[in-house]
């Protein structure tokens, strides 16, 4: 944008002041060169007058005699400006097509400390254990008849009336008692007693109170991006 506004610049001193710009420039050879830019989409066309030598001077006279008021400009061109104007006319706009830069950031993994408390228990604590205790118990079982003459059980002996009677006339014929009396009959047994443990409930420590270290997430890499470069030209941002 800079040298088109340099060459337009240039046409406007070749025009000079009082003289026609058909009598203007008679030593030089006027062309027309076409710049192109991209501005605002739109193409510019700027004339420019290309000396035939370098370092010409341009002379602007009038042929006829000056008047009062007239006055000649020399211009000059310099070689380098017409080279400048040619090659924007064989020059490209770049455009730059950026790609991002990234670099490599490492995170360490990430750990907690996490305590535990301490951990107790309601437990049974026998303070004396269970037992069984054996003893012997006399129970009466029933009276028996129990015969004077010979003191056999008649009751547990299980005699019939007829035998009964055949028995106690034999102690009469012998001539000794033949009456009975009863007796009461008693069992001993041998029984056991369980006793149940005596004891208590008490809280008792099952895990003591800890710090643990705790893996909350693993080292990973991370690709950041720090900035872009053009791919074509190089230049960063």
């Amino acid at each position: 944008m800079k040298l088109i506004a340099v060459l337009m610049a240039i046409l406007i001193i070749l025009e000079p002041v009082g003289v026609p710009r058909e009598n203007a420039g008679r030593t030089a050879r006027p062309h027309r060169l076409i710049t192109e830019a991209a501005s605002a989409g739109r193409v510019q066309r700027t004339d420019v007058v290309e000396p035939e030598m370098e370092s010409e001077v341009i002379m602007t006279q009038a042929e006829n005699p000056e008047p009062e008021n007239a006055r000649t400009v020399d211009v000059v061109i310099e070689p380098e400006l017409v080279q400048s104007a040619e090659q924007a006319i064989i020059t490209p706009v770049h455009e730059h097509t950026w790609i991002p830069v990234t670099e490599t950031v490492h995170h360490d993994p990430v750990y907690q400390v996490v305590h535990h408390e301490v951990q107790t228990e309601n437990v049974w604590v026998e303070d004396k254990p269970a037992y069984d205790e054996t003893y012997e118990n006399t129970y009466l079982v029933g009276m028996h008849d129990i015969c004077k003459g010979c003191g056999m059980d008649i009751t547990a002996s299980g005699m019939s009336e007829e035998e009964y009677d055949a028995h106690d006339r034999q102690h009469i014929l012998n001539g000794e008692d033949s009456s009975y009396y009863s007796q009461a009959i008693f069992e001993t047994r041998i029984e056991t007693i369980h006793h149940e443990a005596e004891g208590h409930y008490e809280d008792i420590v099952v895990q003591e109170a800890y710090d643990e270290i705790v893996l909350i997430s693993e080292a990973w890499d991370e690709e950041v991006i720090t900035g872009y470069i053009c791919e074509e030209c190089g230049e960063v941002q």
